[in-house]
């Protein structure tokens, strides 16, 4: 009996997270693809950092009808020639090769067996690429300082790099939405959720957790929701919260929010 409870207490685990869209990396059911087809008819710029080998991309031009312009950022020189090759005959794309951070320069990238990699790390780091970085501020300069509707970042735990090269775009509200992925590796670069909860206030936008149900608001910072599984999550714009078609906190960020309200730590 005591077998048959923790394998139902294991699958509800599993179940309840993925509706929550955490620790679920299927983009076409995690709420990823769902953002990209939620703001489809009014998506005119996008910017895809950390593009990998373009899928993300590849949904924004499925779901505009190719209207959009959209700007593919991978560092990984492999990646980024596969890239070129994918997307070589829409005028619309730009493949630039870069990583994206607080600062300009070059920086040592790790790369991985599959993919982007392990990220990157400062120049003084041993690593096998050295690549150019750019910050999103000046990437978004030099296409003319356009509204830019919607980023993707996911850059391997440096998401907090990301947003520090970008606050000047946040001070003008520059960028109507982004979403960054959380996950383990922010532990290892020793940054937090209370760090993008503090990012988020500071220039008056609001958090969303993409699920495949649509996007739950994250009211509120809570230790609770520091456990580094994967998750997708949405800063807004207020002028673009209703795009989103948001409902309320759900699961461990219902929970926090509530200990918060109420002052409660036993929760």
């Amino acid at each position: 009996m005591r077998s048959l409870l923790s394998e139902l207490a294991y699958r509800g685990e599993v179940f309840c997270s993925r509706v929550q869209g955490i620790a679920y990396d299927r983009p076409s059911r995690n709420g990823e693809h769902l953002l990209v087809r939620r703001v489809s008819d009014t998506l005119r710029v996008a910017i895809d950092i950390g593009a990998n080998i373009g899928d993300w991309t590849a949904e924004v031009l499925r779901a505009t009808r190719c209207r959009a312009q959209v700007v593919s950022v991978e560092p990984d020189p492999v990646n980024a020639r596969m890239l070129r090759t994918r997307f070589g005959q829409q005028l619309n794309v730009q493949v630039l090769e870069a990583a994206v951070s607080d600062r300009e320069g070059r920086v040592t990238f790790v790369t991985g067996a599959t993919g982007s990699g392990n990220g990157y790390v400062d120049h003084e780091a041993a690593g096998p690429v050295e690549v150019v970085a750019r910050t999103l501020q000046n990437i978004v300069i030099d296409l003319g300082d356009p509204e830019v509707d919607l980023v993707k970042c996911d850059v391997e735990g440096a998401e907090m790099a990301v947003l520090r090269g970008s606050e000047q775009l946040f001070r003008r509200s520059r960028i109507s939405l982004m979403q960054v992925e959380y996950n383990a590796t922010w532990q290892r670069g020793g940054q937090s959720l209370r760090d993008l909860f503090g990012f988020a206030e500071a220039y008056g936008y609001a958090l969303f957790l993409a699920t495949p149900l649509g996007f739950a608001r994250l009211p509120s910072y809570g230790v609770g929701l520091e456990d580094y599984r994967l998750r997708n999550i949405v800063l807004a714009r207020e002028d673009s919260v209703h795009r989103l078609s948001p409902y309320g906190p759900a699961g461990r960020a219902r929970v926090e929010h509530e200990r918060s309200s109420r002052g409660d730590a036993a929760l």
